[in-house]
């Protein structure tokens, strides 16, 4: 949020760009990518096919000119997926791609099943679906915008369950898990809309 509100876009989030400080304050790393949102025509149109292959936009792997913000949110949806999951969602945001294909051809109920299938149970939220579904967005005008992200149902108290389930596989107690979560409500209301 910090950097888009600084008039600045990333194009190449990835997890290897992602840092965390002993607070667990994230911060953004590497900007050798990074470009004004606004273009350098002034458009708000970036034209440049850069970033890292398994999480760029499908508008940069169709060679269109892009929306710096959008392109970082999807790459964040992506990242957002691997965290909960431990594995990507898809191998690129392309069309040529089949699993991605299912979220634009209107088949996310098959997405999710596939997904559910290889983890063996559904462990994905209603809101988890439809917020990384917003950041996927094929049609980057349809995208969730970073501010809508930060104000989604899913940030908003309904993490409670994957906090707990997290904190068990951290060992982290019925102590730790409060402080932890705490810690985590924190930042998102934090960082909320405003």
């Amino acid at each position: 949020k910090f950097m888009h509100t600084k008039g600045i876009c990333h194009r190449d989030i990835k997890p290897e760009n992602i840092l965390l400080d002993k607070e667990c304050n994230l911060k953004i790393a590497d900007f050798g990518f990074a470009a004004p949102a606004s273009g350098k025509d002034g458009s708000g149109k970036l034209k440049t096919y850069v970033g890292t292959l398994d999480y760029m936009a499908p508008e940069i792997h169709l060679g269109k000119a892009y929306d710096g913000p959008a392109v970082d949110v999807l790459a964040t949806g992506i990242i957002l997926f691997v965290m909960m999951t431990q594995r990507p969602p898809f191998s690129q945001a392309s069309p040529d791609d089949p699993h991605y294909r299912l979220l634009i051809g209107k088949r996310a109920d098959l997405f999710w099943a596939a997904h559910e299938e290889a983890e063996g149970e559904d462990i994905y939220s209603k809101e988890f679906k439809s917020l990384f579904e917003g950041m996927l967005a094929f049609n980057p005008k349809e995208r969730l915008t970073i501010k809508q992200v930060l104000a989604h149902p899913f940030f908003a108290g309904e993490t409670d369950k994957r906090l707990a389930e997290i904190a068990a596989d951290e060992n982290l107690g019925a102590a730790g898990f409060e402080h932890f979560a705490d810690q985590r409500r924190g930042r998102a209301l934090a960082v909320g809309p405003g």
